[in-house]
Parts: structure tokens; sequence; C-alpha cells
């Protein structure tokens, strides 16, 4: 039998981790699991936050309607828990070549943007971004 020290058995490996590997370095390099982005009003699932993407060069734009109303949009490529509402029109619409109709909550209906559909049904979805959040308890409801 092969004798062991005893000061192996109890060592402690904790010590010597590499900083990258110390749990209080990894939840700041880490991405965040839930990568969802929810009806800021019931918190259903919109889309995720890996569909944003850039249009006319900013994920961000900031527009104002025809009644004076500012809307900060996010653009997403896809929004599978929203529905779209209205006939799609190419009237006042911020991207040039797409008509755009109403994108709402799949399970409130309430108001959460815009679907923007170009002629060849390319589409995108400019999400309202305080009608969005990134984070489920922060739904109003």
């Amino acid at each position: 039998m092969i004798a062991v020290p005893r000061i192996l058995l109890y060592f402690d490996t904790a010590a010597f981790k590499l900083p990258e590997d110390r749990e209080e370095n990894r939840e700041l390099t880490e991405e965040p699991e839930d990568k969802n982005v929810y009806c800021a009003i019931c918190g259903h699932v919109i889309t995720s936050v890996t569909d944003r993407f850039t249009m006319n060069g900013a994920c961000e734009h900031t527009f104002t309607n025809p009644h004076g109303f500012v809307y900060t949009i996010t653009c997403f490529k896809y929004a599978p828990g929203a529905h779209t509402a209205g006939e799609e029109t190419e009237e006042y619409t911020w991207f040039p070549g797409y008509a755009w109709s109403y994108a709402l909550c799949g399970r409130c209906t309430s108001h959460l943007g815009w679907a923007f559909t170009k002629k060849n049904n390319n589409r995108f979805y400019g999400l309202i971004k305080d009608r969005i959040s990134s984070n489920k308890s922060t739904a109003r409801s």
C-alpha cells in the first residue's frame, strides 16, 4: 500500500483556480441565459435578443409619426410572439421600400410596434423600446 501524505487529502482546489474559473468572475463573462424579449404589459415572449439586427446602419431608431408621437424602436428579424394587424401600407413609412402594419402582442394584443414588409416578402419588426422588456419580471401586470 502506498502511503499518501495526509495534507493531500485535504487539498483545497478553490484556492488554486485560475481567475477566470472563479465563481465571482464567471457571472461577469457569461451571457445571460434568458435571451427572450417580453411584452412589457403581460410578459408574453415576443422575440429573442439574438434576433436583433441592423437596419440602415443601426438596431435602434427614433422616429416621429404624422401626429407628432415620437417612438424609439428596436429592429428584430423575427417576432413569433407578435401578430400583425391592419392593411399594409407604404404611406408615411419610416423605411422606404417597406410597407408597414401594426405588430401586436400575441397574448394581450397591446400595440408593440410595426411589421415592415418589402415587396419580396422580406419582413422585419420595429418594436417600441418601452413596450418590450428583456426581463419577464418587469411586466406591468
